[in-house]
C-alpha cells in the first residue's frame, strides 16, 4: 500500500485502507477472524440458519 496510486485509487472507490498490521498476511487473516466473529453474531440476531 506504499504505491501512491494504490493509495489514490483506494480512496477513489471508498474504501477504507487496512492498517500496516493489517497488510500482512497474519494481520489480515486476523482482521478476517474478528470479522467473521461479527458477521456470525449479525446473522445469529437477524435468525437466520444455515440452509
Amino acid at each position: 500500500m506504499a504505491e501512491p496510486a494504490v493509495i489514490s485509487r483506494v480512496a477513489e472507490v471508498g474504501a477504507i485502507p487496512g492498517s500496516a498490521a493489517q497488510q500482512s498476511p497474519a494481520g489480515f487473516a486476523a482482521f478476517l477472524r474478528e470479522e467473521l466473529v461479527k458477521a456470525r453474531q449479525a446473522a445469529q440476531l437477524a435468525g437466520l440458519q444455515p440452509s
